[in-house]
């Protein structure tokens, strides 16, 4: 079991629940994701119906949700899990994720998913990290949702 900072990783005030990370001031207090296309998750006006790029050339999946754009404190946090090896972040960005799902599934009749896939590092890669964090998150996360995890 990782252990998990009793702090925010944000403020480092104490959080009630170690396992959460953030405490909810912080949560409340990261970037909001731009209006985008919920197909593709480009920049659109329209947040409920798919791009005209999707409408023309729909791709495989049925909706992208993610967290906030590749600013900070999301892109240090990723940086520090994967080429500094802080596994206890994995946990709480699978929460993050979580969080961000639900909030979707409640505003767009999401369904549960079948399965959760996480792609594969290569082998050099996996080798020099020693881990694949993408794992270490997909794993947290089809765990709560109660989906199966590959």
């Amino acid at each position: 079991m990782l252990s998990m900072p009793t702090t925010c990783w944000l403020c480092r005030m104490p959080v009630a629940l170690p396992v959460h990370g953030i405490c909810s001031l912080c949560l409340r207090q990261l970037p909001t994701v731009p209006p985008c296309c919920p197909r593709c998750g480009l920049p659109s006006l329209h947040i409920r119906q798919p791009c005209g790029r999707c409408q023309l050339k729909p791709p495989a999946w049925q909706r992208m949700i993610f967290v906030s754009g590749w600013q900070p404190p999301l892109r240090d946090w990723v940086t520090q899990l994967k080429f500094y090896g802080t596994t206890a972040l994995s946990v709480m960005l699978a929460r993050l994720l979580l969080l961000t799902w639900l909030a979707a599934r409640r505003d767009f009749m999401l369904e549960k998913p079948d399965l959760l896939l996480c792609v594969p590092l290569h082998r050099q890669r996996a080798w020099q990290r020693g881990y694949n964090q993408m794992d270490d998150i997909t794993r947290h996360l089809s765990r709560w949702i109660g989906c199966r995890y590959a």
